[in-house]
């Protein structure tokens, strides 16, 4: 049931009981350029179920992989385990065969995080000497702001003035 890197469902191949596709794929399937946040790091494994509902077909099941990430405070390359228990697509639209490929692709770049850390806790880098602070503790000073110059600093504090009633009405 794999061509060329390609994921594909044989409908005469379905069991009258269902039929488990169980399979390793190249993480090239995800298609990922150099230049995209995340990168393969292993195999795509998929553990799907196909199955006929009357004259449709259901494909659900498991697929895991792992990629790397940047984190996005202290820069330092981590692995992010993607595990999506639920696939689950229902296709009523089909000749011979059916084409897994992009749906599988889909699904797992959207369990792809929005936001990636590396631990919750991360501390990122010190923004006035740029010291990781996961690795070593820095020199500078902490600046203590009064709330009057916090308030100032902070780019919505032009909004907190802001009076509605005063814009013309149409």
């Amino acid at each position: 049931m794999l061509h060329k890197n390609r994921v594909f469902i044989y409908i005469n191949q379905i069991e009258e009981d269902g039929t488990q596709l169980i399979h390793q794929l190249d993480p090239k399937l995800l298609d990922l350029s150099e230049s995209d946040h995340f990168h393969s790091a292993g195999e795509i494994d998929i553990d799907l179920w196909v199955k006929h509902v009357g004259s449709s077909v259901l494909v659900e099941g498991k697929i895991t992989t792992s990629v790397t990430s940047e984190c996005d405070r202290c820069l330092e390359n981590y692995l992010i385990p993607i595990e999506i228990n639920d696939y689950c697509h229902y296709f009523d639209d089909f000749d011979d065969y059916i084409d897994l490929t992009d749906t599988i692709r889909e699904d797992i770049l959207l369990a792809f995080p929005t936001r990636t850390l590396c631990k919750e806790e991360c501390e990122g880098f010190c923004p006035t000497c740029g010291t990781n602070l996961n690795i070593s503790d820095c020199d500078c000073e902490e600046e203590d702001f009064s709330e009057e110059e916090e308030e100032s600093s902070n780019v919505w504090a032009a909004f907190d003035n802001l009076n509605l009633d005063d814009l013309p009405s149409e």
